[in-house]
């Protein structure tokens, strides 16, 4: 009689978790007659509708920006004009020190190809334009919102600056009128507001073709789907840190299946060079920033860089664990001096916290409580990109793939040396799909026992999934 109790109270907790599947709108599991007296459970389930509206998605955005860049005055400074950037922890405005950082990297990434001639796509308000459009020759700024174009214009008003810029309104995915030999195409925290990847793969089709051979293609600001459960449950954690157990677990799912934006696993993007012609290689890197919060977190910046494909360069990489401490790399290098040192799996402090916060919902256990803010002693990608100062090395930095805790590959190339972005770096496991955007069609047995497997015990998975047409 205890046996039959748990089988059907797991059913219910069955029934529970498969109902907070992104890709299930309704979950029902019975306790069916089995073997030897013992209870088969089955899952009836029914889909949630897949939503195939591209273009109705982008129009709504369109409208809502149009709403939003309208509606509010401008700032004090024009060229830090931050509106809309709200934390997803308490809903107030990000920490300005934590954006300013953001924005300062990221100028600094795209600046240090020096090009001249610039198109970016999505520019907003021209946070990025105001501090990059002064050290070019030409600048194209385009964005589908008119309000927010306007703000963008009040971001240059220097005479020399703005007889360098074109704002235009355009899709991201229009390059209509655009020069074809730019030196680079900026494209900076838009594509998670892409419907899907078909149309990202429209859009850097677009961009590759209207960059010259030796120029890049710098993608910025992408969510990253390894870590898209940690980041949902990091936010759990903050603003819910006194639920049970189990709703704090239902909660992170809701988040899951409601999250309306693109994200996307690196792997896309690396796959890139044999899938699109014009690519020569791929950077996928991590923020070396020092604030603690969801875009340097959770987010990652990508380089496409444009020619013809280098020779890839095949080199020995070591294991994290092979170094205690980020100043036993510095003491191999310094000592050692090797031509090229490349070490994978680097543990990234930065994200630590938050890799924890999903393990204690998952195991039903108290989170500790964190905060975002400056965390100097524990930004990894930070101390990586200094490690070697005074040292004749360049960095490559990058993400593990298909590691789920924001672990980091570093390459120390001895100067002179190969093109860092002509290294191979370990590939990882597949993971499977490569965005959160749902495919047709529902998902496989496999999929759903895989997806309840850290949640059950093995006999508490229900031995066959069985799927309903929704009425209607």
């Amino acid at each position: 009689m205890p046996a039959g109790v748990d089988r059907t109270a797991g059913a219910r907790r069955a029934a529970a978790l498969l109902a907070d599947h992104p890709r299930v709108l309704h979950a029902q599991v019975d306790v069916e007659a089995g073997d030897a007296g013992r209870g088969r459970l089955v899952a009836r389930l029914t889909p949630r509708p897949v939503s195939t509206g591209g273009a109705e998605r982008v129009a709504h955005l369109q409208s809502m920006y149009e709403l939003l860049y309208s509606k509010t005055d401008a700032p004090a400074d024009p060229a830090f004009d931050v509106l809309g950037w709200v934390s997803s922890y308490d809903g107030a405005q990000m920490d300005p020190a934590a954006l300013h950082e953001w924005v300062d990297l990221t100028v600094a990434s795209v600046l240090a190809s020096r090009p001249a001639r610039v198109i970016e796509l999505g520019c907003g308000t021209g946070l990025l334009m105001s501090r990059i459009a002064p050290h070019c020759e030409r600048y194209w700024a385009t964005d589908f919102s008119v309000a927010a174009l306007r703000r963008a214009r009040r971001a240059v008003p220097e005479v020399a600056v703005a007889r360098r810029v074109r704002l235009l309104q355009r899709h991201a995915d229009d390059l209509t009128g655009l020069p074809g030999d730019v030196d680079g195409v900026v494209i900076n925290s838009v594509v998670q507001y892409f419907p899907d990847l078909d149309y990202l793969r429209r859009v850097l089709s677009g961009a590759v073709h209207a960059v010259r051979p030796g120029g890049t293609v710098w993608v910025g600001d992408v969510r990253s789907l390894p870590l898209h459960e940690v980041f949902h449950a990091s936010v759990v954690a903050a603003t819910s840190p006194d639920a049970e157990p189990a709703a704090r677990a239902a909660a992170v799912f809701r988040r899951l299946a409601f999250d309306q934006e693109l994200v996307i696993d690196p792997a896309f993007f690396t796959g890139l060079v044999e899938e699109l012609p014009g690519v020569a290689g791929v950077e996928v890197r991590p923020k070396p920033a020092v604030h603690r919060n969801e875009l340097s977190m959770f987010r990652y910046d990508v380089l496409l860089h444009v020619g013809e494909r280098a020779a890839v360069v095949d080199v020995p990489w070591e294991d994290a664990d092979a170094y205690a401490t980020p100043g036993a790399l510095r003491d191999r290098l310094a000592t050692d001096r090797p031509d090229i040192l490349a070490v994978t799996g680097i543990p990234d402090a930065l994200v630590a916290p938050a890799v924890s916060d999903w393990e204690a919902i998952r195991r039903g256990t108290p989170t500790r409580p964190w905060c975002t803010g400056p965390a100097p002693e524990d930004a990894t990608a930070h101390r990586l990109t200094r490690l070697a100062d005074g040292l004749p090395y360049r960095l490559r930095l990058g993400l593990t793939a298909g590691r789920t805790d924001g672990a980091l590959d570093a390459v120390w190339v001895r100067q002179p040396g190969p093109v860092l972005w002509s290294i191979a770096v370990p590939t990882g496991p597949a993971r499977g799909p490569l965005s959160n955007r749902m495919p047709p069609g529902p998902p496989s047995s496999d999929e759903l026992a895989a997806y309840l497997r850290p949640w059950l015990a093995p006999d508490l998975i229900p031995n066959a999934f069985i799927w309903q047409v929704a009425p209607g």
